[in-house]
């Protein structure tokens, strides 16, 4: 059963994101074409320039669907229409939140191989010399990217964990659940925020690093991506928990 809620929520994935993966693809296609020929005369350098605004629309736009979708997603189908049939399934809540979770950091791995597919057709100059600067900051190491890479995908992951629990402890209330859910979300973030600017300091007095000495960032650089990486970590599986407690044991569906 659960193989076949996974397959069904992928199913949906694509469904509801073909049309944004689609658009970027044309839009890069476009801007590819019109900026090999902008020279050639006034009304096709205008018009690359139009389709270049367009297609920076469509970059953020499929950015902020990949957080906006999973969450739709999990208040639809998890507290909303589709709960009471959710919550019948022969699953347990906790597989039911890890298939909606992956479920989320699948749409997000696609967001980031569109994006930079579509960056490298369109300005492949641009993202040589990103990845050439952050290959030097980091003393050429793989280990380094694999690292960076994670403490997005966890920042990622945090930001949708964040908003998933407060979701659920919001509609845990018999009264105001939108309301809850918000100040909930408001209480979780200024968390965050209080344990990053701890982080910040202890990272900076501590581990004296100075972000204007090349050498020293890079000497410092695992000091300084570790830290991220662990509290991210332990705020997505402390929320993870919580949020599965909620699930289990206080769920108030309308």
């Amino acid at each position: 059963m659960l193989a076949k809620l996974f397959k069904h929520e992928i199913k949906d994935l694509f469904k509801k994101s073909i049309l944004f993966f689609g658009i970027v693809a044309g839009l890069t296609v476009l801007v590819y074409i019109f900026d090999s020929f902008k020279d050639s005369n006034v009304a096709i350098f205008f018009a690359s320039g139009l389709l270049k605004i367009g297609y920076g629309i469509s970059i953020v736009g499929i950015i902020i669907y990949s957080i906006v979708y999973p969450l739709i997603r999990y208040h639809k189908s998890m507290l909303k229409d589709e709960a009471y049939l959710t919550h019948t399934l022969p699953v347990s809540k906790a597989q039911l939140l890890f298939v909606k979770v992956s479920t989320a950091l699948i749409l997000y791995f696609l967001t980031l191989i569109v994006i930079l597919l579509s960056f490298l057709l369109t300005n492949p100059s641009y993202v040589k010399n990103i990845i050439n600067s952050l290959h030097k900051a980091v003393n050429h190491s793989i280990l380094a990217f694999l690292f960076i890479f994670l403490a997005f995908s966890l920042y990622y992951l945090s930001i949708i964990m964040l908003v998933i629990t407060a979701l659920t402890i919001g509609y845990s209330k018999s009264r105001k659940k939108i309301g809850n859910s918000i100040l909930t979300g408001i209480v979780i973030y200024f968390i965050y925020q209080f344990i990053g600017i701890i982080t910040l300091i202890i990272i900076v007095f501590i581990f004296s690093i100075s972000f204007q000495n090349i050498e020293s960032f890079t000497s410092q650089f695992y000091a300084l991506i570790y830290t991220p990486i662990v509290l991210y970590l332990i705020a997505v599986t402390v929320e993870f928990f919580i949020t599965h407690y909620y699930l289990k044991n206080k769920l108030n569906l309308e």
